[in-house]
């Protein structure tokens, strides 16, 4: 029997969701990153990838993706013309909810929720370059990879278990 293929748009959150993980982008081979201090209105941007918190995301099961640089600020993709920032994190609902909210599809593509014709893309594919909203096109400028950060000491790593004292 034949099974069916996952569809584009099907969500990777179960896997991801809580858990803070790094976005490399496909077609640069760069991290998304905050440039300069986080505060909301802070741009967006590829970065060489390190470990810098600035790099850290937590994907929520509801679609936030949060800077863990400051849990407060999420990407918001329909403030600044196509330009993404950082921005509050609104409550699903809320006028500006769906502004701040994303599909990460299996396929590795963050879909506005505002508007799912439209992906989180790299503007160009070197160090500094802005992330943008564009047309959906499924190019690896669209398409995300994901990968937890390196432990730090004091930290389980993927392969530790947690015990608790009897």
């Amino acid at each position: 029997p034949r099974t069916a293929e996952p569809s584009a748009t099907a969500s990777a959150t179960p896997p991801l969701a809580g858990r803070p993980i790094r976005l490399r982008n496909a077609g640069a081979g760069l991290c998304l990153g905050i440039k300069g201090e986080p505060e909301r209105g802070g741009l967006v941007t590829l970065a060489l990838c390190s470990d810098a918190v600035t790099q850290q995301w937590t994907y929520d099961a509801d679609g936030l993706l949060h800077s863990q640089a400051d849990p407060e600020l999420c990407l918001d993709s329909h403030a600044d013309a196509a330009v993404v920032i950082l921005g509050t994190c609104d409550d699903a609902g809320t006028e500006r909810g769906e502004d701040v909210r994303y599909d990460l599809t299996v396929r590795g593509e963050l879909l506005p929720r505002w508007d799912e014709t439209l992906a989180l893309a790299s503007a160009d594919a070197r160090p500094g370059a802005d992330i943008v909203v564009s047309l959906r096109d499924r190019s690896p400028a669209q398409h995300w990879l994901t990968d937890t950060p390196s432990a730090t000491p004091g930290s389980l790593s993927a392969a530790e278990t947690y015990e608790t004292p009897a």
